[in-house]
């Protein structure tokens, strides 16, 4: 049988450090720590995705399967939604004045602030990426059921990607939490269906690894440098890896 993970840098099993390019990032990640009943694991976290599309990678595997036991998703923040060629907008990261990205991440950086030139982040765009998620991540859970599959999830990143616009942060949390979608989620979360742990997600289990975030919500008792690969690089080590990995099996029943 066969475990399939889906996430985003915190969890694709190529993760390779932006700010410290010669870090040997070769060591195991959680989908490879957590033990269940299963015997291969599918791992289709990828770097710099959106829900949306770790959603969909995750309910390809569903489908076309039929030797799955267990879906153990880790969410990225819900602001980010994919553009037709695959580029991966995030305004909250876009929004942000940043002066010291060179190379590629520069190039990226410009690229993205196109979109949002074109595409301006706004309550609209908000709620049509929240309900198409929900919906999407609706379906994959009653597929799940149907099919007899275990489904966890958890929040990785911050909900709201740590936006510098406010309005913003407040209005994603309030359109996510009152959309009836959310409620027939909370309700299988109720009845035992599914298992998420840390819903409703609006708390999140990195940020005591992000610095602009550390407020000790989940790792009061440790030091947060500990679990991540440097200062200026919120990823977890293999301690941090460890540490999720640990973390996901006290909570969920796998």
């Amino acid at each position: 049988m066969y475990l399939i993970t889906g996430g985003c840098s915190f969890t694709t099993s190529n993760f390779k450090s932006i700010q410290f390019p010669d870090y040997d990032c070769n060591f195991s990640k959680w989908p490879e720590l957590i033990q269940g009943n299963w015997s291969k694991v599918i791992n289709t976290g990828r770097s710099g995705t959106s829900n949306k599309e770790i959603i969909q990678k995750v309910t390809e595997q569903v489908l076309l399967r039929s030797d799955i036991s267990t879906v153990v998703i880790a969410f990225t923040d819900w602001y980010r939604y994919p553009m037709p060629d695959g580029i991966t907008i995030n305004p909250a990261w876009t929004l942000r004045n940043h002066t010291d990205y060179t190379g590629d991440m520069l190039v990226l950086y410009k690229k993205l602030q196109r979109y949002e030139e074109i595409f301006p982040t706004g309550y609209k765009s908000i709620r049509r990426q929240i309900a198409d998620m929900l919906i999407s991540l609706y379906a994959l859970i009653e597929l799940c059921v149907a099919k007899g599959i275990a489904f966890v999830g958890f929040q990785m990143l911050d909900f709201n990607g740590i936006s510098p616009v406010q309005k913003f942060n407040d209005y994603i949390q309030q359109t996510f939490i009152s959309h009836k979608v959310f409620h027939a989620i909370d309700r299988l979360q109720s009845k035992g269906s599914i298992q998420m742990l840390n819903w409703p997600f609006i708390n999140n289990l990195s940020t005591s690894l992000d610095t602009y975030m550390w407020n000790a919500t989940r790792l009061a008792n440790h030091n947060k440098y500990y679990y991540r690969i440097g200062p200026k690089d919120p990823h977890p080590n293999k301690f941090g890896q460890v540490f999720f990995s640990e973390w996901i099996m006290q909570n969920a029943e796998l």
